[in-house]
């Protein structure tokens, strides 16, 4: 007896990774996640606190030559889930002939959910600037060390 088997051959193809739609001073002011910049997004610096479970980050996108501020809060449970609003902000420093002066920052006032995730708006990122995340809560204020 002739057993016929008959195989399907299965081609899948990856669809390139959609590009962002900004770049540069075209993606300042602008979410990270709408415009697809956090898809190469990078933390460059990040800072742990709250026995941490809470962290902030500094991220860059290549790509987009730009940089936004992260927080995580991953506090699901335990006593110190907070319900006050927090001050999230990304400053971006210029060199200047008398020292660093902030240029710009992007700033967002966040809640301090149990478990959140959230950033703020993005900022131009060049070859003679730095950058840094701060996060300003009825605890103080905790930032990032700079980068660049």
């Amino acid at each position: 007896m002739m057993l016929l088997a008959s195989f399907a051959v299965v081609f899948v193809t990856s669809t390139p990774a959609q590009a962002a739609t900004c770049s540069g001073t075209s993606c300042v002011g602008k979410s990270p996640r709408t415009t697809g910049c956090d898809r190469d997004g990078e933390r460059v610096r990040s800072i742990y606190f709250d026995e941490g479970y809470r962290s902030l980050s500094l991220v860059r996108s290549k790509a987009c030559r730009a940089m936004w501020a992260l927080y995580v809060n991953n506090n699901s449970f335990g006593p110190n889930c907070w319900t006050w609003s927090e001050k999230l902000t990304v400053r971006r420093q210029l060199w200047t002939p008398y020292g660093w002066a902030t240029h710009s920052t992007g700033s967002k006032t966040v809640s301090a959910d149990c478990v959140s995730r959230q950033w703020t708006t993005m900022l131009l990122n060049t070859a003679d600037d730095r950058h840094r995340a701060e996060l300003t809560w009825p605890g103080g204020t905790k930032r990032t060390t700079w980068f660049g």
